[in-house]
């Protein structure tokens, strides 16, 4: 995701959204980096500009001693979610943090949100919205995380006449198939009904 896609959803002003999915991961799997990367955030302000706060502010915010900061950096830049430069301000060198767009759209689990799954072409498809039949080859992978941080990854219709529903793709069930001939039934009595 570029940076002014990402500027879009990360307003500026005296809040920032957390990066929920990067924090649960690193709170399972790396346990100190997981409150690095908030205290971070909560200097942010401004969207995605670098941030300077030095090593005595984010210790005190995260509670990681000073001297085990430099070992949470490098995990937090090894995983992608920050980068850290240095520049000269005045006398002094500072460092200044960037929190990269991978932490606010990182993909956890073991296809990591790259693949779905095939939808087997032998099997019947219908889509929520339209109450179609789809075939695979008018179907989209669409990759999707929820506010919990979960992957809520689903098919959708990629040529369905209703643009702005769900379109998510169902196996043709009993249960579908029933639910399918009730709605188009009704659509052919709204549409009897309009003439």
């Amino acid at each position: 995701m570029s940076i002014e896609k990402t500027k879009k959803f990360i307003p500026s002003g005296l809040w920032v959204p957390l990066p929920i999915a990067a924090i649960k991961y690193l709170s399972k799997n790396h346990r100190p980096a997981d409150r690095v990367l908030y205290a971070l955030c909560l200097h942010l302000g401004k969207g995605l500009e670098a941030v300077f706060p030095n090593y005595k502010t984010v210790a005190r915010y995260s509670c990681v001693g000073e001297k085990q900061l430099r070992t949470q950096y490098n995990k937090l830049i090894d995983l992608g979610f920050i980068s850290i430069e240095k520049k000269r301000v005045g006398k002094k060198f500072k460092n200044f943090y960037t929190i990269l767009p991978k932490a606010w759209t990182f993909r956890n689990g073991p296809s990591k949100g790259i693949t779905g799954p095939s939808l087997d072409p032998s099997q019947k498809w219908v889509c929520h919205s339209c109450w179609e039949f789809v075939t695979p080859i008018d179907t989209e992978f669409n990759k999707h995380i929820d506010w919990d941080g979960n992957n809520d990854d689903h098919w959708i219709h990629k040529n369905c006449v209703m643009q702005f529903a769900s379109r998510r793709i169902m196996q043709a069930s009993r249960v579908v198939l029933q639910n399918r001939d009730y709605a188009l039934e009704a659509r052919k009595f709204m549409l009897g009904r309009q003439n």
